[in-house]
């Protein structure tokens, strides 16, 4: 019985104890979500996450800063993915951190207000809500601030972070910004152009991804870094013009845009990375930079539109399958420069010539599969050896042709005598070719480049002609030189030039051609004025020669 009422005195005891001191919450029920109204929290340090939303909430959902005395700082990774009743989102005073995908889905989120202690955004936060419209940051926080448009910027508009899906018409972005983030634009698919800044240096991942409606494109010009994927899927792009400042790029940069018909590459570019171009299906125009140096694999995979292509010779390598699928190819010149090729470059097109330009690349067994038909090469290239002269998987014929170009024409002029021709390369302190000729001539073995043909003859007033010299092609140019004085056009130097040169001073009549103006300056100083006149009938009367 005393063993009895001993047992009951401890246990009251105990009680009375477990009443003055009652037991703390343990780590694992202190994280144990609780709920709020619509909300679902977890409280940790008394200090609450916003980590979910009940299923079924619709409408407007505001975030308190307190719940039962507990302040709200987080909304966690994916708290409101899927909740596809919410319209509208204020995050209110107290929250400091965004996560990750957080509202993700929300299909029908129009307008997001982000609270002035919200230092943390992750970039994922907003993806796929199509019809988000607005972003707006309250005016006193200092980390990020919004525009009119509802973009979301850091404070200082340096970084431009998100633009809501639902974005219409022309987006001008400022010359304050520098970066546009990974995914920024992403989905904006009522987006019909972008002018970006000439403050921009670096477009990131997926920054302007399936922008479908997009029709208009300004790169600034000293964008220098293009992500991955940066522009793929902008399927309403009928030309890219990529300006000289950008040095680097992402792989599959302006996959399928596939109504794109012109493309231009500016000259910093140096690598044309993997799948760069990819499924441009209508393109036809293709301008290179003059830097080029790789162009990777995949690179134009399925340009179906593509016919003919010109190669720089600056590029150096050429990898797999890098123009395959083009259905259309044809006719396909590499330049000098080219070291490398590597399997199926051309595979699934229809390319019947091939012309390489330089010395011998290096083949894979591969290289050629796809190609049936002539395969030119220089003949003067000891490179090109039997042993090269393989199908590496195609249906080849190899034909030798010349390297150097012919000029051929007339030189028309007054009296006998030849006409002294010469070919200057622009810039150039000498002649590169010369030769004399009345009548037809020919000049051969021209190196390929543009040339300064200039014809003169003694008494005759010289001129000039720019003349492109093809490899392996003939260029014809006739040539007429007039007498100096003979401003008629007949050969002669009479009294009628005289007259006639007379009246163009007097403006009674004009002679429009160039060149027979050159033929009315006598003393040779670049004008024609009423000196040239008196010379000129001075000649006439014997009192002077204008000739030699």
């Amino acid at each position: 019985m005393k063993a009895t009422l001993r047992l009951i005195a401890v246990l009251v005891v105990c009680i009375s104890l477990l009443t003055l001191f009652p037991a703390v919450p343990s780590r694992a029920e202190s994280r144990s979500k609780l709920t709020w109204k619509n909300l679902i929290y977890t409280l940790e340090n008394n200090q609450i996450t916003i980590t979910g939303v009940a299923e079924g909430t619709t409408g407007a959902v505001t975030i308190p800063n307190y719940i039962n005395g507990s302040l709200v700082v987080a909304i966690q990774n994916y708290a409101f993915q899927h909740a596809e009743g919410i319209t509208s989102v204020n995050t209110g005073s107290s929250v400091t951190s965004i996560g990750e995908f957080a509202f993700e889905y929300c299909s029908n989120l129009t307008e997001v207000t982000i609270g002035k202690a919200v230092s943390k955004i992750a970039p994922s936060a907003f993806k796929d809500c199509p019809k988000l419209e607005k972003i707006r940051i309250a005016k006193a926080n200092t980390y990020f601030s919004s525009s009119d448009s509802g973009i979301l910027y850091n404070k200082t508009q340096t970084e431009l972070i998100k633009a809501p899906a639902a974005i219409k018409n022309r987006c001008i972005i400022p010359d304050t910004v520098v970066t546009i983030q990974d995914s920024a634009f992403e989905f904006c698919n009522q987006l019909s152009g972008v002018h970006i800044g000439s403050g921009v240096t670096s477009i990131g991942y997926g920054a302007f991804r399936g922008c479908t409606s997009m029709n208009d494109l300004s790169i600034g010009e000293n964008v220098k870094t293009i992500g991955q994927e940066a522009f793929s899927n902008c399927t309403s792009l009928t030309s890219i013009q990529i300006p000289s400042s950008v040095t680097s790029m992402g792989k599959e940069a302006f996959n399928y845009c596939n109504n794109v018909t012109d493309l231009t590459i500016g000259d910093g570019l140096t690598v044309i990375p993997e799948g760069a171009f990819m499924n441009l299906h209508s393109l036809v125009n293709l301008t290179w930079g003059k830097n080029v140096r790789v162009i990777n694999k995949d690179a134009f995979r399925r340009c179906e539109s593509l016919e003919t292509i010109t190669i720089p010779d600056s590029v150096l390598h050429v990898y797999k399958e890098a123009f395959s699928y083009c259905y259309k190819l044809s006719q396909v010149t590499f330049g000098t420069g080219l070291r490398t090729l590597t399997a199926k470059i051309f595979y699934c097109t229809n390319v019947e010539q091939l012309t390489f330009s330089g010395p011998a690349p290096s083949f894979h067994d591969e290289s050629l599969m796809g190609v049936y038909g002539v395969a030119r090469y220089p003949y003067a290239d000891e490179s090109w050896t039997a042993n090269v002269l393989q199908n590496y998987g195609g249906e080849i014929t190899w034909e030798a042709y010349s390297q150097t170009a012919v000029l051929q024409g007339t030189v028309t002029s007054a009296g006998s005598g030849d006409a002294t021709l010469s070919l200057w390369i622009p810039g150039a302190a000498a002649a590169s070719y010369t030769a004399n000729a009345s009548g037809k001539y020919s000049i051969e073995n021209i190196l390929p480049g543009e040339y300064l043909l200039r014809a003169s003859k003694k008494n005759h007033v010289s001129r000039e002609y720019t003349i492109p010299c093809n490899a392996g092609e003939i260029t014809f140019q006739s040539i007429t030189l007039r007498l100096l004085g003979d401003v008629k056009v007949d050969d002669l130097v009479n009294i009628t030039d005289v007259a006639l040169l007379y009246a163009h001073i007097r403006q009674t009549k004009t002679i429009t051609y160039d060149y027979t103006r050159m033929c009315g300056d006598c003393n040779g100083d670049g004008k024609v004025n009423i000196i040239d006149v008196s010379l000129l009938y001075a000649h006439i009367k014997q009192t002077i020669s204008i000739h030699n």
